[in-house]
């Protein structure tokens, strides 16, 4: 297997400038695997229904959790090899929409991040924040997708020579929302695949007025499963943010 570089990043910028637009770099052809993603078209700080027609949150008074617990942790941190950071202003390591601010950014009241970067090719990147609303978090995840419906094709090199990554965005059933389950693949112009489906993936779930991402990347196969066993875990621990701990 060929190792590749992305040559592009920075799409989330796009994504907001140039909504329902062209996404990041040019189209390669390739196979059916190539089938591009269905934009919204909308704006992505607009509150619109959920697929299957539910309603987003109602804005609302300001959650009443809205620092993390000193007690709580996330999956891994404190262990080997894992490094914190509690700045609330580091960037969302959202795949290919980086580096990028979302609208609701500005509407965090905590956030911490978790690192894993001590195998070569690998890492692996964990991420909770809390909003001010319900509300907020719920559109945290609609901006999410917004920009990765627009970031979905990154140029990028194996073997030096041209390729693309492609991503795919699909649901996940955790949380008080559909989660999100992003994955990519690299194609070289004639459609041959690279690397396996889910190399690099994230997931993303939202509890109450709290989104927790969890994402890795390197050439390892498909992190999917894991992925969202990870978020599965992790949403029962979120309780604390809806005050309803059994």
């Amino acid at each position: 297997m060929g190792t590749f570089k992305k040559a592009a990043l920075g799409c989330a910028v796009a994504a907001f400038a140039i909504i329902g637009g062209v996404g990041c770099g040019a189209p390669q052809n390739g196979s059916g695997e190539a089938e591009s993603l269905a934009r919204t078209g909308t704006s992505p700080i607009a509150r619109t229904a959920e697929p299957g027609g539910q309603p987003p949150p109602t804005t609302g008074p300001e959650a009443t959790v809205t620092e993390i617990p000193a007690s709580l942790r996330l999956p891994g941190e404190g262990e080997r090899g894992w490094l914190a950071d509690d700045a609330l202003d580091t960037l969302w390591a959202l795949g290919p929409c980086q580096p990028a601010e979302y609208p609701t950014d500005r509407t965090r009241t905590d956030m911490r991040t978790i690192r894993n970067e001590g195998v070569p090719e690998y890492s692996q990147v964990r991420q909770l924040v809390v909003y001010r609303t319900t509300a907020d978090a719920h559109e945290a995840l609609a901006e999410f997708r917004q920009a990765l419906a627009t970031c979905k094709r990154i140029p990028t090199t194996t073997d030096g020579a041209p390729a693309t990554q492609l991503w795919r965005v699909t649901s996940t059933p955790v949380g008080s929302e559909p989660g999100i389950l992003a994955y990519s693949a690299v194609y070289r112009p004639d459609g041959d695949q690279v690397t396996a489906a889910g190399d690099e993936a994230h997931a993303i779930i939202r509890r109450a007025n709290a989104v927790f991402l969890v994402a890795v990347s390197g050439e390892v196969g498909d992190q999917r499963p894991a992925l969202q066993q990870v978020a599965a875990d992790y949403v029962n621990t979120l309780c604390v943010f809806e005050e309803a701990c059994d």
